[in-house]
């Protein structure tokens, strides 16, 4: 993928992930990078490239926010997987929105 098609996956994948997340703030320079408010307030820096997303540390100049250690580097497929990993309360809001849209269908069929 060449960079303009990072941006565009990373501002995307972002998007549709809105509902459960606080917010995100998107920087692009050196690499596809945003910096993501969790839901119960934290920040981390995501960056995506041609081998997937991962939590990284933000730059310290620019943005005070620091990702944990222990997943900083840690490869996922997704942005959907990386939030569900390190959010709790991102993994709880994405089963409950499941749940309505199969209760909605479950109420379609009666």
């Amino acid at each position: 993928m060449s960079d303009p098609d990072l941006s565009a996956e990373l501002r995307q994948a972002l998007q549709e992930q809105s509902f459960g997340i606080q917010s995100y703030d998107v920087i692009s320079e050196p690499f596809q990078q945003a910096i993501i408010k969790l839901l119960d307030g934290s920040s981390i820096n995501v960056k995506v490239t041609v081998q997937g997303w991962e939590v990284v540390e933000a730059p310290t100049v620019v943005y005070p926010y620091t990702a944990s250690s222990s997943t900083s580097g840690r490869r996922y497929e997704t942005l959907d997987n990386l939030l569900r990993s390190n959010s709790p309360e991102y993994a709880a809001k994405e089963s409950q929105k499941l749940q309505d849209k199969l209760n909605a269908l479950f109420e379609q069929q009666q």
